[in-house]
């Protein structure tokens, strides 16, 4: 089990951010299971709102 934490979640959402392929990458090639917290999820919209794209509700 992997531990996800927003950093990792935000490359991955956000084409603009400078690990978004390698992001994006490990996610489509990763097999472990993935975990993160409601903590995380709330800074990750946080962060999306804020910084990312104006709909964090859209998928990548």
């Amino acid at each position: 089990m992997i531990f996800v934490d927003t950093g990792a979640w935000f490359a991955a959402f956000v084409p603009k951010d400078a690990d978004h392929s390698a992001a994006r990458a490990w996610l489509a090639g990763n097999e472990a299971p993935l975990l993160t917290t409601d903590y995380v999820l709330d800074e990750l919209l946080t962060l999306l709102r804020m910084r990312g794209k104006s709909d964090p509700t859209r998928a990548p």
